[in-house]
């Protein structure tokens, strides 16, 4: 495959989520791209039921049926408030907006215990390069397993969200990513600051 990891592409939408679990969302709304410290493409893992321990004449395995597929996204990134906060409300998936502009309030809180589906999104990766369209390929259903958020003592603060995906792949060829600028299109430093009794503060900046 060619192409060089400057022309890694992945993106989804920062400011929804699918409607209905497994329904993906449009691939032109996938207006959102950050930079990510390494590009993983989707793993896509297939169990099979076969009769390979049969007797049949033939050697090994000649009917297989498809029994379970589970992907698996990794997105290894520096840390920002805007991307920390949508990790948490796909995450918990029981949110609340009031307001519009700035200042606004956010509200994310634990699901409904009779919840019956996690949140879910839904993300487009590629390769943008000449000929590399048909490697162009959306994944939908994808939840959020994992979120980890690494604070050192010098650097910027990092974060690794892992998504497992409903396991299909759907070939994109006609997308259009979006533009990707210098770095971000959200505030991309992101500080903890510790404060008397305990208490702690993210804040960000570009």
């Amino acid at each position: 495959m060619g192409g060089t990891t400057e022309a890694t592409r992945q993106a989804t939408l920062l400011t929804a989520k699918e409607a209905v679990f497994g329904t993906a969302i449009v691939v032109a709304n996938l207006i959102d791209m950050y930079v990510l410290n390494s590009f993983n493409p989707a793993v896509i893992n297939k169990a099979y039921r076969t009769d390979a321990n049969k007797i049949n004449g033939t050697r090994g395995m000649t009917q297989r049926q498809l029994e379970t597929a589970e992907g698996q996204l990794d997105e290894p990134m520096d840390a920002s408030v805007e991307l920390i906060a949508h990790s948490l409300a796909m995450g918990y998936g029981n949110e609340a907006v009031v307001g519009a502009g700035d200042p606004y309030t956010h509200t994310i809180k634990h699901p409904a215990v009779c919840t019956l589906v996690p949140p879910s999104t839904t993300f487009l990766q590629g390769i943008v390069c000449a000929g590399l369209t048909g490697g162009y390929k959306s994944y939908k259903g994808c939840s959020l397993n994992q979120l980890v958020i690494t604070v050192n003592g010098q650097g910027a603060i990092e974060m690794t969200r892992q998504w497992k995906t409903d396991g299909s792949e759907t070939t994109q060829a006609a997308a259009t990513f979006p533009i990707l600028t210098n770095n971000s299109d959200v505030p991309y430093h992101c500080g903890l600051k510790f404060n008397a009794g305990g208490n702690q503060r993210w804040s960000s900046s570009t």
